[in-house]
């Protein structure tokens, strides 16, 4: 997951999301219901505010609910479940958690392969600020669903916040890029997606 330099690939960020403490994730079952379950694999009780939203790639909201939950320590359990008529599965739409107190990485269900999704990707709105010499501040915002959004520094010694993420219409990331061994510029940096 880290080349030879300790620059981290894809699977480096994926692997940092799904070790977090805290971690959400849905569960669909074979008759078209989904369950939202939350795993604490903190010492202490894990107590949020959640928010699911069923959306379009396209950007639009079916729906968006929000609930107050409490996973005890060490513990892994369903917290929410839904009928297959309420997540009305298709392959332009997908399901998405996050927590308000930013307790646990976003994450996404897709009801289908994601060869098989109906989407048009969409370029996000990318700002890079150059903080100074070594340092750029990169903020994305998506109007449609951004799926496998990366960024692409060709230097080894470059090191990023975070990368290779999905952004959801409306949803915006910032990212710290630092290298202390060449100077950066906003023109060194390219941003990819799917």
């Amino acid at each position: 997951m880290l080349d030879y330099y300790g620059f981290g690939k894809a699977g480096y960020f994926y692997a940092r999301r799904v070790y977090a403490p805290v971690l959400a994730s849905f569960k669909a079952m074979a008759s078209g219901e989904v369950e939202l379950w939350i795993t604490n694999d903190t010492l202490a009780e894990f107590a949020d505010t959640v928010t699911v939203r069923l959306g379009t790639f396209s950007g639009d909201v079916v729906w968006e609910e929000s609930r107050s939950i409490r996973v005890e320590a060490n513990s892994s359990r369903a917290v929410w479940r839904w009928e297959a008529d309420q997540v009305a599965a298709r392959p332009d739409r997908y399901l998405s958690v996050r927590s308000a107190g930013d307790a646990f990485p976003f994450n996404r269900h897709f009801f289908v392969p994601i060869k098989d999704l109906q989407r048009s990707p969409a370029q996000p709105e990318v700002s890079i600020t150059q903080v100074n010499e070594h340092e750029l501040h990169i903020s994305l915002r998506a109007s449609a669903y951004a799926y496998f959004v990366h960024v692409i520094v060709p230097h080894e010694a470059t090191r990023l916040s975070d990368n290779y993420f999905d952004l959801q219409p409306g949803a915006s990331r910032s990212i710290v890029v630092a290298n202390p061994v060449i100077a950066l510029s906003p023109d060194s940096v390219t941003v990819a997606w799917r």
